[in-house]
Protein backbone atom coordinates (compact mmCIF):
# COMPACT_ATOMS: atom_id res chain seq x y z
CA UNK A 1 0.00 0.00 0.00
CA UNK A 2 1.61 3.47 -1.03
CA UNK A 3 1.02 4.80 2.67
CA UNK A 4 3.11 2.30 4.21
CA UNK A 5 6.69 3.07 5.16
CA UNK A 6 9.63 0.81 3.54
CA UNK A 7 9.61 -2.17 5.31
CA UNK A 8 6.30 -3.23 4.41
CA UNK A 9 7.79 -3.37 0.66
CA UNK A 10 8.19 -7.01 -0.53
CA UNK A 11 12.29 -7.60 0.50
CA UNK A 12 14.60 -8.03 -2.37
CA UNK A 13 16.67 -11.05 -2.70
CA UNK A 14 20.39 -11.26 -4.03
CA UNK A 15 21.46 -14.69 -5.38
CA UNK A 16 23.68 -17.41 -2.94
CA UNK A 17 27.27 -16.20 -5.01
CA UNK A 18 26.10 -12.45 -4.17
CA UNK A 19 25.67 -13.45 -0.18
CA UNK A 20 29.32 -15.09 -0.97
CA UNK A 21 31.01 -12.46 -2.50
CA UNK A 22 29.49 -9.52 -0.12
CA UNK A 23 30.89 -12.02 2.62
CA UNK A 24 34.25 -12.30 1.88
CA UNK A 25 35.08 -8.79 0.82
CA UNK A 26 33.66 -7.89 4.97
CA UNK A 27 36.17 -9.96 6.11
CA UNK A 28 33.15 -12.45 7.40
CA UNK A 29 33.52 -15.98 6.92
CA UNK A 30 30.53 -18.22 6.30
CA UNK A 31 29.86 -20.80 9.62
CA UNK A 32 29.80 -24.13 9.48
CA UNK A 33 27.40 -26.59 11.85
CA UNK A 34 29.70 -25.44 15.05
CA UNK A 35 29.72 -22.75 17.19
CA UNK A 36 33.38 -20.64 17.56
CA UNK A 37 35.27 -22.41 20.19
CA UNK A 38 37.58 -19.68 21.44
CA UNK A 39 40.12 -20.14 18.41
CA UNK A 40 39.33 -17.32 16.73
CA UNK A 41 37.28 -16.25 13.81
CA UNK A 42 38.89 -17.49 10.08
CA UNK A 43 39.84 -14.18 8.43
CA UNK A 44 39.75 -13.27 4.78
CA UNK A 45 42.96 -12.38 3.60
CA UNK A 46 43.53 -8.55 4.12
CA UNK A 47 40.80 -8.48 6.90
CA UNK A 48 40.95 -6.56 10.38
CA UNK A 49 41.66 -8.05 13.17
CA UNK A 50 38.29 -8.41 15.20
CA UNK A 51 34.96 -8.65 13.67
CA UNK A 52 31.99 -7.51 14.67
CA UNK A 53 27.98 -8.12 13.35
CA UNK A 54 25.25 -5.59 13.90
CA UNK A 55 21.76 -6.21 13.69
CA UNK A 56 19.51 -3.39 12.65
CA UNK A 57 20.54 -0.28 10.23
CA UNK A 58 18.64 2.22 12.41
CA UNK A 59 20.15 5.43 13.73
CA UNK A 60 21.54 2.94 17.23
CA UNK A 61 23.29 0.47 14.45
CA UNK A 62 25.01 2.76 12.41
CA UNK A 63 26.21 4.70 14.86
CA UNK A 64 27.75 1.77 16.35
CA UNK A 65 29.00 0.22 13.02
CA UNK A 66 30.54 3.53 12.55
CA UNK A 67 32.44 4.22 15.77
CA UNK A 68 33.25 0.35 15.92
CA UNK A 69 35.22 0.45 12.34
CA UNK A 70 37.02 3.76 13.38
CA UNK A 71 38.12 1.73 16.53
CA UNK A 72 39.58 -0.63 13.95
CA UNK A 73 37.10 -3.35 13.75
CA UNK A 74 35.72 -4.86 10.69
CA UNK A 75 31.29 -4.14 10.63
CA UNK A 76 28.96 -5.94 8.83
CA UNK A 77 25.39 -4.37 9.24
CA UNK A 78 22.03 -6.46 8.75
CA UNK A 79 18.96 -5.01 7.64
CA UNK A 80 15.86 -6.60 7.10
CA UNK A 81 14.28 -3.35 5.26
CA UNK A 82 15.56 -2.41 1.87
CA UNK A 83 16.62 1.20 3.81
CA UNK A 84 18.59 2.44 6.42
CA UNK A 85 17.05 4.70 9.37
CA UNK A 86 14.55 2.03 10.90
CA UNK A 87 11.94 4.86 12.14
CA UNK A 88 13.59 7.60 11.07
CA UNK A 89 11.01 7.79 7.99
CA UNK A 90 11.21 10.51 5.69
CA UNK A 91 8.35 10.54 3.41
CA UNK A 92 8.56 12.22 -0.70
CA UNK A 93 6.34 10.56 -2.54
CA UNK A 94 3.53 11.42 -3.39
CA UNK A 95 4.07 14.77 -2.24
CA UNK A 96 4.32 17.38 -5.22
CA UNK A 97 6.41 20.26 -5.14
CA UNK A 98 9.56 17.93 -3.64
CA UNK A 99 8.06 18.74 -0.23
CA UNK A 100 8.39 16.06 2.41
CA UNK A 101 7.30 15.08 5.95
CA UNK A 102 8.75 13.05 8.68
CA UNK A 103 6.63 9.64 9.21
CA UNK A 104 8.89 8.64 11.87
CA UNK A 105 11.45 10.83 14.04
CA UNK A 106 11.55 14.72 13.68
CA UNK A 107 12.23 16.81 15.94
CA UNK A 108 15.92 17.93 17.19
CA UNK A 109 16.66 19.47 20.91
CA UNK A 110 19.12 22.32 21.46
CA UNK A 111 21.41 19.70 24.08
CA UNK A 112 21.39 17.06 21.61
CA UNK A 113 24.45 17.03 20.94
CA UNK A 114 25.60 13.76 18.96
CA UNK A 115 22.91 13.53 16.84
CA UNK A 116 23.76 17.22 15.82
CA UNK A 117 27.87 16.34 15.63
CA UNK A 118 26.89 14.00 13.30
CA UNK A 119 24.83 16.82 11.10
CA UNK A 120 28.27 18.14 11.02
CA UNK A 121 30.23 15.27 10.21
CA UNK A 122 27.97 14.41 7.13
CA UNK A 123 27.56 18.26 5.67
CA UNK A 124 23.93 18.18 6.40
CA UNK A 125 22.64 21.69 7.97
CA UNK A 126 19.79 21.86 10.51
CA UNK A 127 16.48 24.05 9.75
CA UNK A 128 15.28 26.24 12.72
CA UNK A 129 11.51 24.37 13.22
CA UNK A 130 8.71 27.39 12.62
CA UNK A 131 11.34 30.13 11.71
CA UNK A 132 9.05 33.41 10.35
CA UNK A 133 6.19 31.98 12.33
CA UNK A 134 6.39 34.16 15.88
CA UNK A 135 4.02 36.80 14.83
CA UNK A 136 0.77 33.54 14.26
CA UNK A 137 -1.15 31.64 16.91
CA UNK A 138 -1.69 27.95 17.45
CA UNK A 139 -5.13 26.55 18.38
CA UNK A 140 -6.49 25.23 20.83
CA UNK A 141 -9.80 22.81 19.77
CA UNK A 142 -11.82 21.83 22.44
CA UNK A 143 -16.02 20.69 22.12
CA UNK A 144 -16.19 22.14 18.72
CA UNK A 145 -15.02 25.66 19.57
CA UNK A 146 -11.47 26.96 17.90
CA UNK A 147 -9.60 29.39 19.77
CA UNK A 148 -6.58 30.97 18.63
CA UNK A 149 -3.69 30.91 21.10
CA UNK A 150 -2.31 28.08 23.69
CA UNK A 151 -5.06 26.54 26.16
CA UNK A 152 -5.89 28.48 29.14
CA UNK A 153 -6.04 26.33 32.69
CA UNK A 154 -7.14 29.32 34.99
CA UNK A 155 -5.82 30.26 37.93
CA UNK A 156 -5.99 27.27 39.72
CA UNK A 157 -5.44 24.75 37.00
CA UNK A 158 -2.10 26.66 36.97
CA UNK A 159 -1.08 26.16 40.45
CA UNK A 160 -1.74 22.43 40.37
CA UNK A 161 -0.07 21.78 37.23
CA UNK A 162 3.30 23.84 38.82
CA UNK A 163 2.80 22.02 42.00
CA UNK A 164 2.90 18.85 39.70
CA UNK A 165 6.23 19.81 38.29
CA UNK A 166 7.56 21.15 41.11
CA UNK A 167 7.14 17.36 42.37
CA UNK A 168 8.73 16.30 39.57
CA UNK A 169 12.01 18.35 39.17
CA UNK A 170 12.08 17.33 42.94
CA UNK A 171 11.91 14.06 42.64
CA UNK A 172 14.06 14.05 40.05
CA UNK A 173 17.21 15.39 41.30
CA UNK A 174 18.81 12.81 43.31
CA UNK A 175 18.59 10.37 40.46
CA UNK A 176 21.32 8.89 38.35
CA UNK A 177 19.77 8.88 34.96
CA UNK A 178 21.75 5.50 33.82
CA UNK A 179 20.84 4.31 37.10
CA UNK A 180 17.68 5.44 38.16
CA UNK A 181 16.58 2.42 40.49
CA UNK A 182 19.35 3.37 42.61
CA UNK A 183 17.78 5.93 44.59
CA UNK A 184 14.38 6.37 42.74
CA UNK A 185 12.99 2.57 42.84
CA UNK A 186 10.34 2.77 44.92
CA UNK A 187 9.10 5.30 41.86
CA UNK A 188 9.43 2.55 39.71
CA UNK A 189 5.99 1.15 41.47
CA UNK A 190 4.00 4.16 40.81
CA UNK A 191 2.44 5.31 37.85
CA UNK A 192 2.49 9.07 36.43
CA UNK A 193 -1.45 9.28 37.51
CA UNK A 194 -0.35 8.03 40.62
CA UNK A 195 1.63 11.14 41.34
CA UNK A 196 -1.38 13.30 39.81
CA UNK A 197 -3.67 12.02 42.39
CA UNK A 198 -1.37 12.23 45.19
CA UNK A 199 -0.78 16.21 43.87
CA UNK A 200 -4.22 17.10 43.74
CA UNK A 201 -4.57 17.24 39.63
CA UNK A 202 -8.07 17.48 38.67
CA UNK A 203 -10.18 18.83 36.26
CA UNK A 204 -9.14 20.45 33.22
CA UNK A 205 -5.64 20.75 34.41
CA UNK A 206 -5.40 16.76 35.04
CA UNK A 207 -7.07 16.10 31.42
CA UNK A 208 -4.52 18.80 30.00
CA UNK A 209 -1.65 16.99 31.64
CA UNK A 210 -2.82 13.41 30.67
CA UNK A 211 -2.61 14.42 26.67
CA UNK A 212 0.43 15.88 27.32
CA UNK A 213 2.27 12.61 28.71
CA UNK A 214 0.29 10.17 25.98
CA UNK A 215 1.79 12.60 23.15
CA UNK A 216 5.08 12.28 25.02
CA UNK A 217 5.00 9.09 25.65
CA UNK A 218 2.40 7.27 23.25
CA UNK A 219 1.11 5.62 26.44
CA UNK A 220 -1.62 6.69 28.86
CA UNK A 221 0.45 8.44 32.39
CA UNK A 222 -1.86 5.79 34.45
CA UNK A 223 0.82 2.66 32.28
CA UNK A 224 3.57 4.80 32.30
CA UNK A 225 6.08 4.03 34.59
CA UNK A 226 6.47 7.55 36.94
CA UNK A 227 9.91 6.32 37.19
CA UNK A 228 11.09 6.49 33.67
CA UNK A 229 9.26 9.76 33.12
CA UNK A 230 11.47 11.23 36.14
CA UNK A 231 14.56 9.63 34.64
CA UNK A 232 13.49 11.49 31.34
CA UNK A 233 13.19 14.54 32.66
CA UNK A 234 17.05 14.07 35.04
CA UNK A 235 18.67 13.37 31.78
CA UNK A 236 17.26 16.29 29.93
CA UNK A 237 17.98 18.29 33.47
CA UNK A 238 19.98 21.68 31.55
CA UNK A 239 17.04 21.72 28.72
CA UNK A 240 14.92 24.67 28.93
CA UNK A 241 11.65 24.71 27.22
CA UNK A 242 12.60 26.98 24.32
CA UNK A 243 15.15 24.57 23.30
CA UNK A 244 12.59 21.55 22.77
CA UNK A 245 12.24 20.24 19.71
CA UNK A 246 14.03 23.10 18.03
CA UNK A 247 15.46 21.56 14.88
CA UNK A 248 15.15 19.30 11.78
CA UNK A 249 17.74 17.86 9.36
CA UNK A 250 17.23 20.08 6.30
CA UNK A 251 15.83 18.13 3.28
CA UNK A 252 14.57 15.36 5.73
CA UNK A 253 16.28 13.76 8.45
CA UNK A 254 16.71 10.34 7.02
CA UNK A 255 19.64 12.36 5.00
CA UNK A 256 21.49 11.21 7.92
CA UNK A 257 20.90 7.86 8.00
CA UNK A 258 21.86 7.61 4.48
CA UNK A 259 25.06 9.35 4.58
CA UNK A 260 25.99 7.27 7.42
CA UNK A 261 25.19 4.34 5.26
CA UNK A 262 26.65 5.43 2.51
CA UNK A 263 30.20 5.99 4.77
CA UNK A 264 30.16 2.16 5.90
CA UNK A 265 29.60 1.19 1.41
CA UNK A 266 29.17 -2.42 1.14
CA UNK A 267 29.43 -3.05 5.19
CA UNK A 268 25.31 -2.85 5.00
CA UNK A 269 23.37 -5.52 3.50
CA UNK A 270 19.81 -4.72 2.99
CA UNK A 271 16.82 -6.60 2.67
CA UNK A 272 18.49 -9.56 4.69
CA UNK A 273 16.54 -10.06 8.08
CA UNK A 274 18.41 -12.24 10.91
CA UNK A 275 16.52 -15.69 12.13
CA UNK A 276 18.78 -16.78 14.10
CA UNK A 277 22.19 -16.17 16.62
CA UNK A 278 23.57 -18.70 18.45
CA UNK A 279 26.70 -17.47 20.52
CA UNK A 280 28.88 -19.04 22.97
CA UNK A 281 32.21 -17.54 24.87
CA UNK A 282 34.02 -17.57 21.34
CA UNK A 283 31.74 -15.50 19.17
CA UNK A 284 28.59 -15.64 17.84
CA UNK A 285 27.25 -16.86 14.54
CA UNK A 286 23.97 -15.02 12.42
CA UNK A 287 21.95 -16.88 10.47
CA UNK A 288 20.30 -14.39 7.84
CA UNK A 289 17.92 -14.99 4.97
CA UNK A 290 21.50 -15.15 2.80
CA UNK A 291 23.31 -17.75 5.07
CA UNK A 292 25.40 -18.05 8.45
CA UNK A 293 27.97 -15.63 8.96
CA UNK A 294 30.77 -15.68 12.19
CA UNK A 295 31.84 -12.83 14.19
CA UNK A 296 33.52 -12.11 17.44
CA UNK A 297 30.52 -9.71 18.98
CA UNK A 298 27.39 -8.96 18.15
CA UNK A 299 25.20 -5.21 18.45
CA UNK A 300 21.49 -6.29 18.49
CA UNK A 301 20.27 -2.73 17.55
CA UNK A 302 16.77 -3.56 16.63
CA UNK A 303 13.24 -2.02 18.64
CA UNK A 304 12.24 -4.83 21.41
CA UNK A 305 9.48 -6.42 19.43
CA UNK A 306 11.47 -7.29 16.21
CA UNK A 307 14.40 -9.02 18.68
CA UNK A 308 11.00 -11.00 19.14
CA UNK A 309 11.36 -12.79 16.15
CA UNK A 310 14.91 -14.30 16.77
CA UNK A 311 15.97 -17.36 18.06
CA UNK A 312 18.67 -17.36 20.14
CA UNK A 313 20.76 -20.48 20.79
CA UNK A 314 21.90 -21.01 24.38
CA UNK A 315 18.58 -18.36 24.95
CA UNK A 316 19.48 -14.75 26.69
CA UNK A 317 19.51 -14.75 30.40
CA UNK A 318 15.71 -14.91 31.89
CA UNK A 319 15.94 -11.10 32.76
CA UNK A 320 16.67 -9.76 29.42
CA UNK A 321 14.52 -12.30 28.20
CA UNK A 322 11.24 -11.17 30.37
CA UNK A 323 12.34 -7.62 29.30
CA UNK A 324 12.48 -8.13 25.20
CA UNK A 325 9.17 -10.24 25.20
CA UNK A 326 7.44 -8.03 28.08
CA UNK A 327 8.02 -4.26 27.77
CA UNK A 328 5.30 -2.61 25.73
CA UNK A 329 5.45 0.22 22.85
CA UNK A 330 3.70 3.43 22.83
CA UNK A 331 1.90 3.63 19.88
CA UNK A 332 1.23 6.49 17.52
CA UNK A 333 0.39 7.03 13.59
CA UNK A 334 1.38 9.99 11.84
CA UNK A 335 -1.30 11.01 9.00
CA UNK A 336 0.28 13.50 6.35
CA UNK A 337 -1.88 15.72 4.43
CA UNK A 338 -0.64 17.86 1.83
CA UNK A 339 -2.81 20.69 0.87
CA UNK A 340 -2.57 22.54 -2.60
CA UNK A 341 -1.79 26.02 -0.70
CA UNK A 342 -1.48 27.08 2.94
CA UNK A 343 -4.53 28.62 3.54
CA UNK A 344 -3.95 28.19 7.49
CA UNK A 345 -0.99 31.26 7.52
CA UNK A 346 -3.80 33.65 5.29
CA UNK A 347 -5.94 33.28 9.02
CA UNK A 348 -2.36 34.17 10.42
CA UNK A 349 -2.47 30.78 11.80
CA UNK A 350 0.70 28.35 11.93
CA UNK A 351 -0.50 25.14 11.53
CA UNK A 352 -0.14 23.72 15.25
CA UNK A 353 -3.02 22.52 17.10
CA UNK A 354 -4.04 20.74 20.27
CA UNK A 355 -7.81 18.96 19.25
CA UNK A 356 -10.23 16.73 21.27
CA UNK A 357 -10.77 15.18 17.97
CA UNK A 358 -9.83 11.47 18.52
CA UNK A 359 -8.88 10.84 14.26
CA UNK A 360 -6.57 14.02 14.77
CA UNK A 361 -5.15 13.98 18.02
CA UNK A 362 -1.92 16.80 17.89
CA UNK A 363 -1.13 18.83 14.70
CA UNK A 364 1.78 20.70 13.48
CA UNK A 365 3.11 22.08 9.73
CA UNK A 366 5.92 19.80 8.65
CA UNK A 367 6.87 22.03 5.35
CA UNK A 368 7.22 25.30 7.67
CA UNK A 369 10.55 26.21 6.33
CA UNK A 370 10.02 24.41 2.66
CA UNK A 371 9.56 25.95 -0.96
CA UNK A 372 6.80 25.73 -2.53
CA UNK A 373 3.09 27.17 -2.60
CA UNK A 374 1.72 23.61 -1.11
CA UNK A 375 1.61 22.99 2.88
CA UNK A 376 1.95 19.75 4.59
CA UNK A 377 0.08 19.33 7.88
CA UNK A 378 0.77 16.27 10.43
CA UNK A 379 -2.07 14.56 12.30
CA UNK A 380 -0.41 12.75 15.35
CA UNK A 381 -2.82 10.36 17.08
CA UNK A 382 -1.08 8.43 20.12
CA UNK A 383 -1.64 6.21 22.67
CA UNK A 384 -5.48 4.93 22.64
CA UNK A 385 -6.56 7.08 19.75
CA UNK A 386 -3.34 5.91 18.15
CA UNK A 387 -4.20 2.38 18.63
CA UNK A 388 -8.00 2.86 17.63
CA UNK A 389 -6.53 5.08 14.29
CA UNK A 390 -4.03 1.91 13.54
CA UNK A 391 -7.13 -0.35 13.47
CA UNK A 392 -8.78 1.28 10.61
CA UNK A 393 -8.39 0.45 7.22
CA UNK A 394 -6.00 3.09 5.09
CA UNK A 395 -8.96 4.56 3.06
CA UNK A 396 -10.99 5.12 6.49
CA UNK A 397 -7.95 6.30 8.65
CA UNK A 398 -7.46 8.83 6.05
CA UNK A 399 -10.71 9.99 5.78
CA UNK A 400 -11.45 10.30 9.07
CA UNK A 401 -7.98 12.36 10.07
CA UNK A 402 -8.59 14.95 6.64
CA UNK A 403 -12.52 15.40 8.17
CA UNK A 404 -11.02 15.95 11.37
CA UNK A 405 -8.59 18.53 9.91
CA UNK A 406 -11.17 20.45 8.01
CA UNK A 407 -12.97 21.29 11.40
CA UNK A 408 -10.05 22.30 12.88
CA UNK A 409 -8.98 24.59 9.70
CA UNK A 410 -12.19 25.11 7.99
CA UNK A 411 -9.73 27.36 5.16
CA UNK A 412 -8.06 23.37 4.14
CA UNK A 413 -11.60 22.22 2.37
CA UNK A 414 -11.05 20.88 -1.03
CA UNK A 415 -7.04 21.85 -0.72
CA UNK A 416 -6.22 18.51 0.10
CA UNK A 417 -3.89 17.09 -2.86
CA UNK A 418 -2.36 14.27 -1.41
CA UNK A 419 -2.55 11.80 1.86
CA UNK A 420 -0.22 9.41 4.03
CA UNK A 421 -0.74 7.26 6.67
CA UNK A 422 2.15 5.99 9.11
CA UNK A 423 0.48 3.53 11.77
CA UNK A 424 3.38 2.19 13.52
CA UNK A 425 1.92 0.02 15.54
CA UNK A 426 0.74 -2.31 12.55
CA UNK A 427 4.73 -2.46 11.61
CA UNK A 428 6.15 -6.06 12.39
CA UNK A 429 9.90 -4.37 12.23
CA UNK A 430 8.97 -1.52 14.91
CA UNK A 431 5.54 -2.62 16.72
CA UNK A 432 5.04 0.53 18.01
CA UNK A 433 6.31 3.93 18.45
CA UNK A 434 8.77 3.63 20.59
CA UNK A 435 9.51 2.39 24.19
CA UNK A 436 7.44 2.36 27.00
CA UNK A 437 8.35 1.36 29.89
CA UNK A 438 4.58 0.54 32.30
CA UNK A 439 5.11 0.49 36.27
CA UNK A 440 7.42 -2.10 37.50
CA UNK A 441 10.05 -2.12 34.38
CA UNK A 442 12.83 0.23 34.84
CA UNK A 443 13.87 -1.02 37.89
CA UNK A 444 14.47 -4.86 37.09
CA UNK A 445 15.09 -4.11 32.83
CA UNK A 446 16.63 -0.61 32.51
CA UNK A 447 20.19 -1.65 33.40
CA UNK A 448 20.44 -5.15 33.06
CA UNK A 449 19.61 -4.39 29.46
CA UNK A 450 22.59 -2.34 29.49
CA UNK A 451 24.82 -5.37 30.03
CA UNK A 452 26.38 -7.59 27.89
CA UNK A 453 24.67 -11.20 27.31
CA UNK A 454 28.18 -12.73 26.58
CA UNK A 455 29.38 -11.08 23.36
CA UNK A 456 25.87 -9.77 22.58
CA UNK A 457 25.12 -6.11 23.53
CA UNK A 458 22.01 -4.36 23.02
CA UNK A 459 21.57 -0.77 21.87
CA UNK A 460 18.56 1.57 21.16
CA UNK A 461 16.47 4.59 22.18
CA UNK A 462 14.94 1.99 24.67
CA UNK A 463 18.68 1.85 26.60
CA UNK A 464 19.41 5.56 26.66
CA UNK A 465 17.64 7.90 30.06
CA UNK A 466 16.20 10.06 27.03
CA UNK A 467 14.00 7.81 25.66
CA UNK A 468 12.38 7.85 22.26
CA UNK A 469 14.60 10.49 20.64
CA UNK A 470 16.66 9.82 17.34
CA UNK A 471 19.85 11.32 20.05
CA UNK A 472 18.77 8.71 22.09
CA UNK A 473 19.45 6.21 19.57
CA UNK A 474 22.63 7.55 18.56
CA UNK A 475 23.93 8.17 21.87
CA UNK A 476 22.68 4.41 22.60
CA UNK A 477 25.01 3.16 19.47
CA UNK A 478 28.07 5.42 20.65
CA UNK A 479 28.29 3.88 24.31
CA UNK A 480 28.05 0.66 23.77
CA UNK A 481 30.58 0.67 20.76
CA UNK A 482 32.86 2.72 23.33
CA UNK A 483 32.09 -0.60 25.99
CA UNK A 484 33.04 -2.93 23.00
CA UNK A 485 36.14 -0.75 22.45
CA UNK A 486 39.30 -1.44 19.86
CA UNK A 487 39.33 -4.26 18.02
Amino acid sequence: MRDMPAEEIRQATSTRREALATAAAAGLTLAGAHLLTGSGVPRAEGAPPGQVIVVGAGLAGLTAAIELRDAGWGVTVFEARPRPGGRVYTIRDPFMQRQHAEGGGEFIDTTHRRIRAYARRFDLPLELIDRGYDRLDDVFFRKGRRRRGYRSLGKQGRRQTNRFWNRIESMAEPLDPFDPAARGGRYDRMSVVDLMDEVGVTGRARSVLVRDFEDEYAVHPGRTSLLMALTAERAAWSQGEAGVEKFRISGGNARLCFAMARSLGPAVRYSEPVSQIAHDAGGVEVTTSQGTYAADQLVLAVPLPAARRIEFTPALRPRLTEAINGIPYGTTVKTVIQYSSRAWKKQELTGSAITDIPSVGSVWEATDQQKGNAGILISYTSADRGAQAAKLPERARLAASSKGMRRVFPEVAGRRVRAVSVPWPNLPLSGGAYIAYGPGQIDPYFTDMQEPNGRIWLAGEHLDPTFGYMESAIRSGSRVAGRIGPA
